[in-house]
């Protein structure tokens, strides 16, 4: 699948079932900003090369709301991208699951051997 890669051990996930698709959203944090953002799922996107402009948009983005909205709302209005059943809003929210996925992995405890 497009954007498709392991979860690594210092990585969130966030998912999110839209009108017409999975949205699915892996990432770190380094300084409360976004680290490799990856999208991936069961959606459309067209162009379909669009979807690593939008990664490439959220990168070093801080893990607020209000930033990552501003920022996909940026990207929607400032391309020709359509993404038929999904709206920016669902993009918000799977980014802001996975870091809060992100957060709750990072204050488990670690085992002997750091993972």
């Amino acid at each position: 699948m497009l954007g498709e890669r392991s979860l690594g051990a210092s990585e969130g996930e966030g998912s999110l079932k839209a009108q017409k698709g999975l949205i699915r959203v892996r990432l770190s944090l380094r300084d409360e900003r976004l680290v490799r953002p990856s999208i991936s799922g069961d959606f459309f996107m067209y162009p379909e090369d669009s979807l690593w402009d939008l990664e490439k948009v959220l990168e070093g983005c801080t893990a607020r709301r209000g930033e990552v909205e501003g920022r996909v709302q940026a990207f929607y209005r400032g391309s020709q991208v359509v993404t038929p059943g999904v709206n920016p809003q669902d993009f918000v929210e799977a980014v802001m699951r996975a870091v809060a996925d992100f957060m709750r992995g990072e204050k488990r405890p670690k085992a002997a051997d750091g993972r």
